[in-house]
């Protein structure tokens, strides 16, 4: 039993992909071995979106959580706010057995081996890329994209604005690739790093598309509709998470662009892909002790 082996560690990373029950790992864990659970996941992290993101649905009274929802909406958290706040919680509760869950594998990541340090953001080039995107359509950066590096595009989703506009950034800035930039950088563990347990929760795959099934089906009947509408009043309206999973249909559904079935069927589709996108994440690195449920 992994259960045994973890006792005696002081802090535990647990992750998997979406819908794989890495939260019920973790809670059963912490009330057991009287752990702490920190949020390793990026939208957990915010207010408001508590039904969308899954998040604490099953919290226990005898667990203490941190870091859950308890962010405005507004504010834009990163992979370095991440490895910073999570660094100062770890060494305030230093003594006590901690478990950090998520799937989030760039926070992840970036909390094992630092971040890869690039040039300061030019926000003249950031704020041409936007214009260029309202303007021109996503389509055209993808196509700059693929010129300059035809491997890397196979890598990044065509409507992915985030990752689309940054990798053009640190071109425009280093006129280096990113994934050159990463080359450059020492995969040397953090000296906290070294001292976790990294445990993968990885069922089966067709458990997994079972359980996204049963959570985005309890999703749209406990109110994410009413969660997606309070979220458009508190964010502008091309805000990037009123376009995410689920929130998205939600909205589509309330215009009445969607029949309720269909908004089920597209959110369990688009979480189904993303599940499996972080499968093959995760198999490409070797520091993850696998337990399959």
């Amino acid at each position: 039993m992994v259960q045994k082996t973890l006792i005696n560690k002081n802090i535990i990373i647990i992750t998997g992909p979406t819908a794989s029950g890495k939260s019920t790992f973790a809670n059963y864990l912490a009330k057991n071995n009287n752990s702490n659970i920190i949020c390793g996941d990026s939208k957990q992290f915010y207010k408001y979106m508590i039904i969308g993101t899954a998040g604490l649905l099953l919290k226990n009274k005898d667990i203490k959580y941190k870091r859950f929802h308890c962010l405005n909406p507004k504010i834009k958290y990163n992979a370095k706010n991440f490895v910073t706040d999570t660094d100062k919680t770890i060494q305030n509760s230093y003594q006590k057995k901690i478990i950090i869950v998520g799937g989030s594998c760039l926070y992840l990541k970036s909390f094992r081996f630092g971040l890869v340090k690039f040039s300061q953001i030019n926000r003249l080039i950031k704020k041409y890329l936007l214009y260029t995107i309202q303007k021109n359509n996503i389509k055209n950066l993808y196509k700059k994209l693929k010129i300059i590096n035809i491997n890397t595009i196979k890598k990044i989703d065509n409507k992915d604005i985030a990752r689309i506009i940054r990798t053009l950034e640190i071109f425009y800035i280093t006129k280096q690739h990113i994934n050159k930039k990463k080359t450059n950088n020492s995969k040397k563990i953090r000296n906290l790093a070294k001292k976790i347990k990294w445990i993968l929760f990885c069922p089966k795959i067709k458990i997994i598309k079972h359980k996204i099934k049963q959570r985005t089906i309890l999703m749209f009947n406990n109110g994410l509709i009413k969660e997606v509408l309070y979220l458009k009043k508190v964010l502008n309206k091309n805000h990037i998470f009123l376009s995410t999973m689920g929130y998205k249909e939600a909205d589509l559904l309330y215009q009445g662009c969607f029949l309720k079935k269909q908004a089920i069927k597209n959110t369990i589709n688009k979480h189904y892909s993303y599940a499996k996108k972080q499968i093959t994440w995760f198999q490409k690195e070797s520091w993850w002790q696998q337990y399959i449920n």
